[in-house]
C-alpha cells in the first residue's frame, strides 16, 4: 500500500507532458492504490458467523447504531455541528429510494447546484455509491478519501471511552457513510442527497439531525426480519428519519402506512405532505419524459420534484424562516394530510428528469440476436412492476422481428427474499426457459472483481439458494393452480416443504458442484414444469446458455461444458433475456456485459 502511494505521489507532481509511458505508469499506480483500498474495505464486511451473532442481539443493541456513528464521525474529526454545513435531502422507503435520489440529483444539477449523492448498493464498482455532479467519484479520489477516513479510524480504535464496540472499526456500510460525510464536506457540495440503507429509525445514516427535507418512497414488505412483517411496522421504521421542524414528503401509501406516518410526524414534530400525481404537472401541456423506464418511476419523479422544490425554498434560510413547516399535532385523519400542488414544474426539472441516468433499473441492452432486460427488482411490488415493464417492452420489440422470439429468465433471490411470491408473479410471462445462478460473475476465485465479493455468505450457500429457487420455479410450473396469488404472500418465508426438500435432498449437497473449479458444470434438479430450467454456478455460464453464445462479449473458457440448448430455443430468430430478482445479480451481469456503466 505504501509503495503504491509513493508511486502515485511521484507521478502526480511531475510536470505536465504528453507521455504515454508516464500516463501508463500513473494509471497503474492509481489502480494499485484503488485495489488496496477495495481489499481493505472488504475486511469491514461481516462474515456469516458474525452476522449470526449480530442477529441474535440486534433488537437489544440497534439503538446504539446512531451513538456509534457519531463516535466514528468524531474519530474522523467531524462533529455533529459540522454536519449542518451539509444541506441534506434524506430519503427512506422500500422501493425507489435510489431512483428518487437520482432524480433529485439530476434536477438540482440542472438547476446549477453542485451535487453530492450517497446511495447503495453499487452495481459494478463501489465508487458508484458516491456521485459528485452526477458522476461516480473517480477511483483516485475515492482512494484518497478512503485512506483519509480509514487511517483516522484505525489510529483511534482504542481511544474511545464507553461502549467497547464503538472503539472498533465500523462495518462496511457504516464506514462508507462516514466517508460520504467526509467527502461531501471536503468537496463543499451545495446539496448532499443521502439514501437510507435499511429502515430509517436505526439506520446508519440517521445521525443526520438537521436535513432540509425528508422523503419517503413507496412502502412494502422488505427486510422483514429486521424491520417487521407488517406494513405499519415498516412505516414506523421508515418514518424514523423525520426530524422536528423539518418538512417531510411521501407518495400516496396504503391507509395503514399513512396512519403510522401521520402519527410519527406528530411524535417527531415534523410536517408531512403528500405528492400529487405526475400527470397533474402537465395538464394541457407536454408530458414529462423520464430517463428511467417503468410505471413506478412516476411516483419517484413527483416525489423528487417536490423534495427539490422544498430544498430550493429552504436551503439558504434559517430554521425559523423556513417554509413548509406547520403544526400538525391536531391532524387526526391521514386523508387530510396536505397535498402539494403541481405548479412547480420548471424547464430545469424537465431536463433533470429526462436526462437522469440510473443503470440496473428497467434497463435494456441490445446486441445482435439477443436483448437483455435488466431490473434489480427484489420485492413483491417491484417484481410486479418489472413484470409489467418487461411484458410491454418485450412485446414492442418482438413485433419488429420476423420469426420466433423466445424469452428466457435469469433469476436469483437471496435467502431473505420470498422467492415463491416473486417467481409466481413472473410465471404468467410464459418463459421458454429459466436459469438460476448465484450473484457470482465467475466460478473460481479468479476473475470476480473485489467490489463484487460478499463475505456475508459462503459460495456454497449462494449456490444452494439458486438451486432452491430453481426447485420453487419447477414446482410453480408443475402446480401453478396450487400456488396462491402473489398478494397473499405476506411473509419472507418460502414454502417450508420446498425449502426442506431442497436443502436436505441429495440435489443440494455442495459437493455436487465444485465452485472452485473452472470446469464447473451445472447440476440440475429434475424439471417438473413445461419450461426448461437449469441452475448454473455463476452469472457468466447462465448468460452464455441463455444467449446461446450469440453475444460475443460473453465468452466461456474452452474447458467449460454446459447443457445443450433445445431445438425449440435454437430455432429462435431473437432471444429476450430478463435478468432480475437481485440488484447484485444485475450488477454482476452488467459487469460482464457493459462494465463501463457511466
Amino acid at each position: 500500500m505504501t509503495a503504491c502511494f509513493h508511486v502515485l505521489r511521484r507521478f502526480t507532481v511531475m510536470p505536465s507532458r504528453k507521455s504515454s509511458r508516464a500516463s501508463m505508469v500513473k494509471t497503474i499506480a492509481i489502480r494499485c492504490v484503488w485495489q488496496d483500498a477495495i481489499q481493505t474495505l472488504n475486511t469491514l464486511q461481516s462474515n456469516a458467523e458474525t452476522l449470526a451473532k449480530i442477529a441474535s442481539t440486534r433488537d437489544s443493541r440497534r439503538h446504539l447504531n446512531i451513538p456509534h456513528m457519531i463516535n466514528y464521525l468524531k474519530r474522523c474529526d467531524i462533529e455533529v455541528p459540522d454536519l449542518e454545513k451539509l444541506s441534506v435531502i434524506h430519503i427512506s422507503g422500500t422501493k425507489g429510494k435510489g431512483s428518487t435520489s437520482a432524480f433529485c440529483e439530476s434536477i438540482l444539477r440542472h438547476h446549477g447546484y453542485k451535487t453530492g449523492m450517497f446511495s447503495s448498493p453499487h452495481l459494478v464498482t463501489v465508487n458508484e455509491r458516491f456521485r459528485l455532479n452526477g458522476r461516480p467519484v473517480a477511483k483516485d479520489l475515492f482512494s484518497q478519501y478512503f485512506w483519509e477516513v480509514y487511517n483516522k479510524l484505525e489510529a483511534t480504535k482504542y481511544q474511545v471511552k464507553g461502549d467497547p464496540d464503538a472503539r472498533e472499526m465500523p462495518a462496511y456500510f457504516s464506514f462508507l457513510t462516514v466517508m460520504a460525510c467526509h467527502m461531501f464536506l471536503e468537496e463543499d457540495v451545495d446539496v448532499a442527497i443521502f439514501e437510507v440503507g435499511i429502515g430509517g429509525e436505526y439506520d446508519s445514516t440517521n445521525f443526520l439531525q438537521a436535513p432540509v427535507v425528508c422523503g419517503v418512497t413507496s412502502l412494502g414488505l422488505d427486510h422483514t426480519s429486521v424491520l417487521g412483517d407488517t406494513i405499519d411496522k415498516i412505516a414506523w421504521q421508515k418514518a424514523g428519519i423525520f426530524k422536528r421542524n423539518v418538512p417531510a414528503v411521501t407518495v400516496p401509501q396504503p391507509a395503514a402506512a399513512m396512519n403510522v406516518l401521520l402519527n410519527r410526524t406528530k411524535e417527531k414534530g415534523a410536517s408531512l405532505y403528500v405528492t400529487p400525481s405526475l400527470d397533474s404537472y402537465t395538464s394541457g401541456r407536454e408530458p414529462v419524459h423520464l430517463g428511467i423506464a417503468g410505471n413506478m418511476q412516476q411516483f419517484n419523479a413527483t416525489l423528487a420534484m417536490q423534495l427539490c422544490r422544498i430544498w430550493m425554498d429552504n436551503h439558504k434560510k434559517d430554521l425559523s424562516k423556513r417554509k413548509w413547516i406547520c403544526d400538525q399535532s391536531e391532524l387526526h385523519e391521514w386523508e387530510k394530510i396536505p397535498k402539494l400542488d403541481s405548479t412547480v414544474l420548471t424547464e430545469e426539472m424537465r431536463n433533470g428528469l429526462s436526462k437522469c441516468y440510473w443503470p440496473g433499473r428497467n434497463q435494456i441492452l441490445s446486441r445482435p440476436g439477443v436483448t437483455y432486460y435488466m431490473d434489480g427488482a427484489h420485492t413483491i411490488e417491484s417484481i410486479q412492476q418489472c413484470m409489467e415493464w418487461f411484458q410491454q417492452a418485450s412485446k414492442k420489440e418482438a413485433s419488429k422481428h420476423k420469426g420466433r422470439v423466445c424469452r428466457i429468465l435469469v433469476f436469483n433471490a437471496t435467502r431473505d427474499r420470498n422467492s415463491t411470491a416473486l417467481l409466481s408473479i413472473l410465471k404468467p410471462l410464459n418463459f421458454d426457459a429459466a436459469v438460476f445462478c448465484p450473484n457470482l460473475a465467475f466460478t473460481g476465485n479468479v476473475g470476480n472483481a473485489p467490489d463484487q465479493i460478499n463475505r456475508t455468505v459462503t459460495k456454497e450457500k449462494q449456490l444452494n439458494y439458486s438451486l432452491v429457487n430453481k426447485e420453487i420455479w419447477d414446482h410453480i410450473n408443475a402446480h401453478s393452480k396450487d400456488v396462491p396469488p402473489a398478494s397473499s404472500h405476506n411473509s419472507t418465508s418460502d414454502n417450508p416443504e420446498l425449502i426442506d426438500s431442497a436443502l436436505h435432498n441429495g440435489a443440494l449437497n455442495s459437493d455436487q458442484i465444485d465452485l472452485n473449479s473452472n470446469n464447473c458444470n451445472s447440476k440440475d434438479l429434475p424439471s417438473e414444469g413445461s419450461a426448461e430450467s437449469h441452475a448454473f454456478p455463476c452469472i457468466l455460464q447462465a448468460l452464455f446458455w441463455a444467449g446461446q453464445g450469440r453475444d460475443t462479449t460473453v465468452k466461456l473458457p474452452a474447458d467449460v461444458d454446459i447443457p445443450p440448448v433445445s431445438d425449440k430455443l435454437q430455432g429462435s430468430a431473437h432471444i429476450q433475456i430478463l435478468v432480475t430478482g437481485s440488484m447484485h445479480l444485475v450488477g454482476g451481469a452488467l459487469g460482464l456485459l457493459n462494465p463501463e456503466l457511466w
